[in-house]
């Protein structure tokens, strides 16, 4: 399994992306397979780099959708609640991403309730302000 190093700065080359592509967590396996191919009717890409400008270096985050300006994040237990979680919903939501973290355990536990809160978030538009 993977430890996750969200900011993109040692992952920055397209071999590091793919490992975590082929890395994943169970937990992201689980997600992973709840909405890949549009099974909630958009489309989600995975370990995308999320960057401001063309020098900025970004983080990676763990699932988007660009129809909807979603940004899904799976928390494993050893980074919940880690100190720059806040900076990079900061950072994402400048970017003008709607963000929603997960548990690890959570979405292993009670995947039919994440994926209610998908659906629900990936109804409608996303509102550019």
């Amino acid at each position: 399994m993977r430890k996750a190093p969200k900011k993109a700065d040692d992952e920055f080359n397209v071999s590091g992306r793919r490992n975590m592509r082929n890395q994943p967590t169970k937990a992201e396996y689980k997600m992973w397979s709840m909405i890949k191919d549009k099974a909630l009717g958009v489309k989600f890409l995975r370990s995308e780099r999320i960057k401001k400008g063309r020098n900025d270096i970004g983080y990676f985050a763990d699932f988007v959708c660009y129809e909807r300006w979603l940004i899904v994040e799976v928390d494993s237990p050893e980074l919940e609640g880690r100190a720059n979680d806040a900076e990079r919903n900061e950072y994402f939501e400048y970017c003008k991403f709607d963000v929603l973290r997960f548990k690890d355990k959570d979405v292993l536990s009670n995947p039919n309730a994440i994926l209610e809160v998908l659906k629900e978030a990936t109804k409608s538009p996303h509102q550019l302000d």
